[in-house]
């Protein structure tokens, strides 16, 4: 990227295609990278330092400078090489020094703002990575925590990325700046060395079924690259995170409200228009108005007698009954209260809301090249933040996602996961809240998919 670049030597001669070397921000001249131009003076006259500048060739640490000798540039006196515990280099190289006049190309020189700290981020990556895999895979997988066989790559990526072997808050991990860049490149890696055994879960989808613990790489790693002292700043961060665990589950009771038609059903039992009754509640109060005021038929003690209020409540215009059943009175009331539910998050947030909850709605729809999208609304019925869950699925499904308003004012947001993650967020959903299944709703081309 040309907001990077400090100097460029010839600037004037510049072309697009042009040749250049990277050389390292400081004190001497160590040659690390290999461009092609993307631009020319033109382009940087026009629009400043804005924009890619240049395409890499070759690198220090790519898969050619692995074929090779490994010589590494030597250390720049004032820089953080970062290159550590790898060997300084035995042999200084400038890609300008001879120039061969028979050559269609050459190579010039580029000063860019790349310091000797970058490189080492990358190099350190691949170790530190490395190391992560290797303690997670050896270390973590032990009695409870088998039963989390099979996991899917990216929750792996997470357990690893979260597992003390290294201090979590001064090192960091990211597979973008290694030199594997995916993950699934990685694992790979890890499974021709028969460490693991992976599966396709489904088309795209893939997971670690089994880890080898007799594997030489896991009987012999020693578990030792950061000291004690390094590692000690985990115990504030572990204490932190028991600290910061907020008990999210959600519990829904429904509730009814009596209308004005069946409020003299709880009337005479001293109730108030506001009160709500559990469906328990609803059946004691009519179960007390029919012993009020002995409705029941003395031949058949499952049926009622009609009374004015009943009658009222029951029948419809023009029809005629003296009595019905118990059963079929209840249902009839029940179904005339009006819904209500309290939601209760957590120790302490509890909220009466009307209606009835749910369902959340999870629903697959297809994209071209055999690609999906995931759609989930119907959050917020439960107090669940659409842009929170949001960052979460981005996280352990390492997949893109998008929150984006339904058509209506009250119609709330949905939230959009690329890719097909319907069984998964029903799962995430189902654990994390504790809400019970017959709330989530599971669809694809109209068809129910079994969430189980």
């Amino acid at each position: 990227m040309l907001p990077g670049v400090s100097f460029i030597e010839q600037v004037e001669a510049l072309k697009k295609g042009d040749k250049k070397s990277i050389i390292l921000d400081g004190k001497g001249k160590a040659s690390v990278a290999v461009v092609s131009s993307l631009i020319d003076k033109e382009y940087i006259d026009s629009n400043g330092m804005k924009g890619k500048g240049f395409k890499s060739i070759h690198f220090l640490g790519d898969s050619l400078w692995l074929l090779g000798s490994q010589t590494l540039p030597p250390l720049i006196e004032g820089t953080s090489s970062g290159l550590g515990k790898m060997e300084e280099a035995n042999s200084k190289r400038d890609l300008n020094e001879n120039s061969n006049e028979g050559k269609d190309e050459k190579i010039e020189e580029i000063s860019l703002s790349l310091s000797s700290q970058t490189l080492a981020q990358k190099l350190e990556q691949d170790e530190l990575i490395d190391y992560c895999f290797t303690y997670t895979a050896k270390n973590y997988f032990k009695g409870e925590h088998l039963k989390e066989l099979p996991m899917l790559y990216n929750i792996f990526w997470v357990v690893m990325s979260n597992v003390p072997c290294r201090p979590l808050r001064s090192t960091h991990l990211d597979i973008k700046k290694s030199k594997w860049k995916k993950l699934s490149v990685f694992l790979e890696e890890k499974m021709k060395e028969n460490i693991v055994q992976v599966e396709e879960k489904k088309e795209g989808v893939f997971q670690i079924v089994s880890i080898d613990k007799a594997h030489p790489s896991l009987v012999g790693f020693r578990g030792d690259l950061f000291s004690e002292e390094e590692l000690s700043e985990n115990v504030a961060i572990l204490a932190e995170r028991e600290g910061d665990q907020v008990n999210e589950k959600i519990e829904i009771i429904e509730m009814f409200k009596a209308p004005s038609l069946l409020f003299p059903l709880f009337q005479e039992q001293g109730k108030r228009k506001e009160d709500l009754y559990d469906i328990s509640q609803v059946r004691e109060a009519i179960s007390a108005y029919i012993a009020t005021h002995n409705l029941t038929v003395e031949k058949s003690k499952q049926n009622v007698v009609l009374d004015i209020l009943l009658a009222g409540i029951v029948l419809k215009k023009g029809e005629y009954k003296e009595t019905i059943s118990k059963k079929d009175l209840n249902e009839i009331i029940i179904n005339k209260m009006q819904p209500h539910y309290i939601l209760k998050i957590g120790d302490d947030n509890s909220e009466i809301r009307k209606g009835s909850p749910g369902p959340i709605n999870i629903t697959l729809e297809d994209r071209q090249q055999r690609k999906h999208i995931t759609h989930i609304f119907g959050l917020e019925s439960f107090g669940i933040n659409p842009n929170s869950v949001s960052s979460e699925f981005n996280k352990l499904f390492a997949a893109s996602t998008t929150v984006q308003q339904l058509p209506g004012k009250t119609a709330g947001k949905e939230v959009l996961i690329q890719g097909d993650f319907v069984k998964e967020i029903a799962t995430y959903i189902i654990e994390k809240y504790s809400i019970p299944k017959k709330y989530l709703q599971a669809s694809h081309k109209g068809k129910t998919i079994n969430i189980n």
